[in-house]
């Protein structure tokens, strides 16, 4: 079990790591669309949040009356609203990149 914990935190991590790097990825790409830019920083943040929720659920508790259940519910249900925002914003960026 502490092996799929260690192994989505650093999945996690990398993912938010990619996304800051991301941002400083106009200083080695001369005429950078800012657009595109955008779009790849909102790109990975959803994997690093998708990469979270499905951590949270494949390490679900399997005890019925547990407060560590609760509060895997917590993280699944509101990783998945912020998933979907973050979604949004993702196709709100696609759009202005494309047209």
């Amino acid at each position: 079990m502490y092996r799929k914990i260690i192994i989505y935190i650093v999945l996690n991590n990398v993912m938010w790591l990619t996304s800051i790097a991301m941002c400083y990825l106009d200083c080695f790409i001369d005429n950078l669309n800012y657009t595109f830019q955008d779009f790849l920083i909102i790109f990975f943040e959803l994997l690093a949040r998708i990469a979270l929720v499905a951590g949270a659920i494949s390490i679900f508790p399997q005890e019925p009356y547990s407060n560590k259940r609760v509060w895997f519910y917590y993280i699944i249900m509101g990783g998945s609203l912020t998933i979907i925002d973050t979604f949004i914003r993702l196709a709100g960026t696609l759009q202005k990149l494309l047209f």
